[in-house]
């Protein structure tokens, strides 16, 4: 016997509960503004000059507003790449890639009880928020871990450990200076901790 096909507003109420089937990495983004208006194929013709590999390399270009632009390109790699050799252009005004003016800052062991406005504003002494990324499981329940970003201008060093009231929560980023979590001092880890060897 034939099974009988779901209705349309089954269907609607199955994928209102499933995740967001969207994945989209916003790292391979370059945002450019040109100093004057150009044609698509002007655009093209920029990009066969500074011997852009752009058919391998770009997935789009998609014209905004005004003199902006995006190129969404295939890779973060190629993202980086893409970026070097436009920066050679003497017909953009500005480029810049996604996120590569901000940090990410990894904050673990936070009480779910903590509200994301509370934890921006523990960063705030440090360096200025941006947002906040909740981080749970399979099953959507907190795991203690936060991601937050922050403006890279302007950023202070920020301790491995944060005083959020009665809480320390343990932060890491890219670039912090190195903290030894036995002796509590900066400018080594652990495993090359003297008093270790002292124990």
């Amino acid at each position: 016997m034939d099974q009988q096909q779901p209705s349309y507003s089954q269907i609607a109420s199955n994928s209102s509960q499933q995740t967001n089937p969207f994945r989209y990495d916003r790292q391979v983004e370059i945002h450019l503004k040109f100093k004057q208006p150009m044609k698509c194929f002007e655009r093209y013709e920029e990009l066969k000059k500074l011997n852009c590999p752009f058919q391998a390399k770009i997935s789009s270009i998609i014209q905004l507003p005004g003199l902006r632009a995006t190129i969404h390109a295939v890779d973060r790699q190629a993202a980086i790449q893409i970026k070097e050799i436009l920066m050679r252009s003497t017909l953009i005004e500005e480029i810049k890639r996604f996120g590569e003016d901000e940090i990410k800052l990894i904050l673990n062991r936070v009480p779910p009880q903590f509200i994301n406005s509370d934890i921006m504003k523990a960063i705030e002494p440090y360096s200025r928020p941006i947002r906040v990324n909740n981080i749970v499981d399979q099953y959507g329940i907190q795991t203690g871990a936060k991601h937050v970003f922050v403006k890279r201008e302007g950023m202070r060093h920020i301790p491995r450990f944060l005083q959020m009231g009665a809480v320390q929560v343990h932060v890491k980023y890219e670039e912090q200076p190195d903290f030894c979590e036995y002796c509590k001092e900066s400018g080594h880890e652990r495993p090359e901790c003297k008093q270790l060897d002292e124990v």
